[in-house]
């Protein structure tokens, strides 16, 4: 048996991620010709419709661990997580992944300046619970 698909105009979606329990999340970047903005949706398969995780936070990735918690690289290169927007983990970062455990591993976007905990260029981890 086949179903005919029938396709919507959306914004720009520049990511997707699925969490280990199945859900689906997107990253949609738009502009009003002043500001970017990158909000974190999450899409309803039962209905269809994406829905803003939180309209105060601008994501720039999200990742999960083997349990399914999430953890959110905003557009300033915060992490914040375990299912939190506003427990910030790390901050200098360009990139990250999470292991089983909730340890953090993340590459600094810090190419100038370096302290104890970030060197020019390296990466670091942090035990998130």
């Amino acid at each position: 048996m086949t179903q005919v698909l029938e396709w919507t105009s959306v914004n720009i979606f520049i990511n997707l991620a699925v969490s280990p329990l199945g859900d689906l999340y997107g990253i949609q970047r738009y502009d009003d010709k002043k500001n970017v903005y990158q909000f974190l949706y999450k899409f309803d398969f039962a209905t269809g419709q994406w829905t803003i995780f939180d309209k105060d936070f601008q994501c720039a990735d999200v990742r999960f661990d083997k349990m399914g918690r999430m953890y959110l690289l905003d557009t300033t290169g915060q992490v914040f997580g375990p299912d939190s927007s506003t427990k910030r983990i790390l901050q200098g970062v360009a990139d990250f992944e999470v292991t089983v455990p909730g340890r953090v591993w993340a590459v600094s976007n810090r190419t100038t300046t370096s302290s104890n905990a970030w060197k020019e260029g390296a990466w670091d981890s942090v035990d998130s619970i």
